[in-house]
């Protein structure tokens, strides 16, 4: 009977000397030995601060997520480290195959967003984003913060901060406006039109008016001339226009050429037609002149952008028109140029708009 009772306080010995240092470590789960790039397999997975499901996650990551394997394991977890943390996770979650990577991106809506070196409040700002600033997600958050890749640098951004799916209000200058983006209110008229320089009658948004002047006063330095013959329309005035081209061309040709009343950039404030000397007004020779060449190379470093690129038909539904610009900012214009979005379809991440 003592013999039994001694080797039942063996085994109970035995059980609690487990239960305080852990399940022997298992052999490696993941092939190979040592440290090595992993991605995460699993669509949302949760990352724990030890090897067990009670303990707390301390980070989250999406499929595709890359995590370095520290050659760290206890039973069917491993360590690993990813957006800066060391954290445990399933190794069945895990993979040493490189899935194939479906760029997430991502888009700032608020302006002078801090972006931090670390995913804490306190960590200092590395830079600040611009409106509409397009990144890509790492996949990777930790609170309240998620990983970006901007501009060649992983960063934390809070989450409020950014959108994979932004959609801009009537009143901003990111305003996406085609055949399936109204406006809304559809007779949405804007705050602050003044009259832009060099017309009578031409109106737009202050922000917009003062970078028309300014990209006018740098095109005449340049030998060049330019001016607005249209810019804001009402949704009235809009209406009339589109039904004297159904009369004059039929409906299906009139979508090619004008919008419908409450879909037109027009109505924001933020779009104007140009012209210059020379015979060829509102038509695709614009792109010929001096002036169309000089804003093409030039429009963005004021903030506009050619709205309706050759070739483009089938993304913007309407024909080639070199001679309408729409003032979206200097960073979201530069962005388009230097990451050769021909279309605000395009950097938007949005579809195609070639129909109503």
């Amino acid at each position: 009977m003592a013999r039994t009772r001694r080797a039942g306080a063996a085994v109970v010995a035995a059980l609690i000397l487990t239960a305080l240092v852990g399940a022997p470590a298992a052999a490696d789960p993941l092939p190979g030995d040592g440290k090595r790039t992993v991605w995460v397999a699993a669509a949302d997975l949760g990352l724990h601060a030890r090897p067990a499901s009670a303990s707390p996650v301390t980070v989250r990551a999406l499929r595709g997520s890359i995590a370095t394997y520290s050659g760290v394991s206890q039973g069917s977890w491993v360590r690993v480290r990813i957006g800066g943390t060391d954290a445990w996770a399933p190794a069945r979650f895990l993979t040493t195959a490189k899935p194939a990577w479906r760029e997430r991106p991502v888009w700032t809506v608020r302006d002078g967003a801090a972006l931090r070196a670390l995913p804490f409040a306190s960590s200092p700002a590395v830079t600040t984003t611009f409106l509409g600033e397009r990144g890509r997600l790492t996949g990777i958050s930790r609170g309240s913060r998620v990983q970006v890749k901007h501009r060649g640098r992983f960063l934390w951004v809070h989450s409020s901060a950014v959108s994979t799916a932004p959609r801009f209000a009537a009143t901003s200058t990111l305003v996406l406006v085609n055949k399936r983006n109204p406006l809304d209110p559809r007779d949405h008229v804007p705050a602050n039109l003044v009259v832009v320089s060099g017309s009578s009658t031409a109106r737009m948004r202050g922000a917009a008016a003062s970078a028309m002047a300014r990209m006018r006063s740098a095109a005449a330095a340049d030998g060049v001339s330019f001016s607005v013959i249209s810019a804001y329309r009402s949704y009235v005035t809009q209406r009339s226009l589109y039904a004297r081209y159904v009369a004059s061309l039929g409906q299906a040709a009139a979508d090619r050429v004008s919008a419908r009343a409450g879909y037109s950039e027009h109505q924001t404030g933020l779009a104007a037609d140009l012209a210059s000397g020379g015979g060829c007004r509102l038509g695709a020779c614009f792109g010929d002149t001096a002036a169309g060449r000089w804003v093409r190379a030039n429009a963005y470093r004021y903030g506009f952008v050619v709205r309706y690129p050759e070739g483009s038909t089938s993304i913007t539904g309407y024909a080639y028109e070199p001679w309408h610009v729409r003032y979206v900012g200097r960073g979201v214009a530069t962005a388009m140029r230097e990451g050769g979005y021909a279309t605000y379809e395009q950097y938007l991440g949005r579809p195609a708009a070639p129909t109503y």
